[in-house]
């Protein structure tokens, strides 16, 4: 009989599996479910519903693009003694400064990460024109609007065509008019040649948060009922007056400026109120919980992004430092990488001149500040005293010192301030005592 029972529960369940599958009700199954919608290579649903709808995908990867086309880029043409000269002017200069009409270095840039920390790829259309060796322009292409054409190799699957599809137009690139920046795939499968989105790997995270995010609109919006009005009368309310007394309600008591108030009137009513149950709370108070897992999909602290968890004066400076090194400079290097290899290169065959473009990595303030702090480390005490007050307004704020004079010199916070004013007050380093 057990057996019967469970052979008829699971016939039950292959029954329900079976008439909410996508093929048969994609209503229903999309109306439940718009995760499992998810799939590989899925470049709308990166953009739609991880980029645009979720802000805190939307604030990490701006945030990141932001700060990363903000560091400089120099041009070097190196001779074969292995000496670099610094170009600041002519053809290449203003190829890499104005990659196309319509945009400078730093507009490229961020649109070239944003795609590849949105989809996990950045797909370039380099233009050489007939008769040219290098190229004169390049141009982002939007992810969401790209179908490959591809052929099988014992590699894996190899484009053979890109067809842009934007509007009513569409158009068609080779293999070697394309730049293609991808991020690692396992599988080897996708016939679509793309790298694998970080959004794929946090699908359902970013899914439930979208999900928080709008419960937590609905509710400020329409606040659902937040309790009912009922008559203390031994008579019950007719139909009208029970339409009047919602009317007036709405009347007196909506609107988000009224919101979580109540009125007050002079009849004979009670009210019975309507409160979210502790579980419902806790759901709308996870978001945070999300926050983090999608700052650790892209390398950065979710304190950066108004958790207020272990926030400090210390932490936010790690934490600034970390965000460079972990989720600014790693996607950024792959595509000075990518200019160097698909771009300069050819130049510099032309030329049969050796020419580089690097990061500027000494403009970087958070960075700089940690390379100040490793020169004066185990030195003496009066050195240690002033080499630190010497760098305040120059290398760090009067805060940061502060803390310097405390960690390496194990001092209170009393005593750092007074060298500190001491030394604001005389106008020299205060190392003399």
């Amino acid at each position: 009989m057990l057996k019967q029972n469970r052979n008829t529960l699971l016939d039950l369940i292959k029954k329900g599996l079976n008439y909410i599958n996508p093929s048969r009700n994609s209503e229903l199954f999309k109306y439940f479910s718009t995760s499992f919608l998810w799939g590989k290579s899925d470049q709308s649903s990166y953009v739609n519903e991880g980029f645009s709808l979720n802000t805190y995908v939307y604030s990490i990867v701006n945030r990141i693009c932001e700060t990363a086309s903000d560091i400089p880029i120099k041009l070097f043409k190196i001779d074969s003694s292995g000496d670099k000269e610094e170009i600041t002017s002519g053809e290449i200069f203003d190829f890499i400064h104005r990659p196309n009409e319509d945009m400078s270095y730093k507009d490229f840039t961020h649109e070239a990460l944003a795609y590849k920390l949105i989809s996990g790829n950045t797909i370039q259309y380099r233009l050489i024109p007939i008769g040219f060796k290098t190229p004169t322009k390049r141009y982002n292409l939007a992810t969401q609007y790209l179908q490959v054409d591809s052929k099988e190799t014992f590699k894996g699957y190899q484009p053979t065509l890109f067809r842009y599809k934007f509007g009513k137009s569409e158009y068609k690139y080779s293999p070697e008019e394309v730049v293609h920046i991808k991020s690692f795939n396992p599988d080897k499968s996708d016939k679509h040649c793309m790298g694998m989105s970080p959004l794929q790997a946090g699908a359902r995270t970013v899914d439930a948060s979208n999900q928080i995010i709008t419960a937590d609109a609905s509710m400020i919006k329409n606040r659902g009922a937040m309790g009912m009005i009922s008559s203390s009368r031994e008579k019950p309310l007719t139909a009208e007056e029970k339409k009047w007394a919602d009317e007036a309600v709405k009347r007196r008591i909506g609107g988000a400026d009224k919101f979580g108030s109540i009125g007050v009137t002079s009849g004979d009513f009670k009210f019975i109120p309507f409160n979210m149950s502790p579980t419902d709370l806790k759901i709308l108070e996870s978001g945070v919980m999300k926050l983090r897992d999608i700052c650790s999909i892209y390398g950065a602290k979710s304190r950066m992004f108004n958790d207020p968890t272990g926030a400090s004066y210390n932490n936010n400076l790690q934490d600034t430092k970390d965000f460079y090194v972990n989720a600014v400079i790693p996607p950024l290097e792959k595509e000075i990488e990518s200019l160097n290899h698909n771009y300069i290169r050819l130049f510099s065959e032309r030329d049969n001149v050796q020419y580089v473009v690097e990061l500027d990595k000494e403009a970087i303030e958070a960075l700089q500040e940690d390379q100040a702090k490793a020169m004066i480390k185990n030195r003496n005490r009066s050195q240690i005293i002033r080499d630190i007050l010497i760098g305040i307004g120059r290398d760090w704020t009067e805060e940061s010192a502060m803390y310097q004079l405390m960690d390496a010199l194990d001092m209170s916070e009393d005593e750092a301030r007074k060298l500190i004013d001491k030394r604001i007050e005389n106008g020299n380093d205060g190392s003399e005592d």
